[in-house]
């Protein structure tokens, strides 16, 4: 999974067991937040929400295509680049 979604100019991210038995890979950033509850193989919860866009809280069932978390990734990845160069 992280294989699919992780590339060299990611942000790191954060992995934890969570408190039913599932294992949550989180990326906090200051743009967006990304958590994946992983509960089984082929049973990822996602969940998004990026302060500069409308997208507020979504939540997506994943099975084995995380194309999705790529994309808000990237998106997170340039939020992030466009308020560094603000602030320089």
């Amino acid at each position: 999974m992280l294989e699919a979604i992780c590339t060299a100019n990611s942000p790191a991210l954060q992995i934890m067991p969570g408190p039913s038995g599932e294992v949550q890979a989180e990326w906090h950033t200051s743009s967006a937040d990304i958590e994946l509850y992983v509960v089984a193989p082929n049973n990822v919860m996602a969940w998004y929400k990026n302060i500069y866009t409308e997208v507020e809280g979504l939540e997506v069932a994943l099975q084995a295509d995380f194309n999705i978390v790529l994309e808000w990734l990237k998106e997170t990845q340039a939020t992030d680049s466009q308020i560094d160069s603000v602030a320089a």
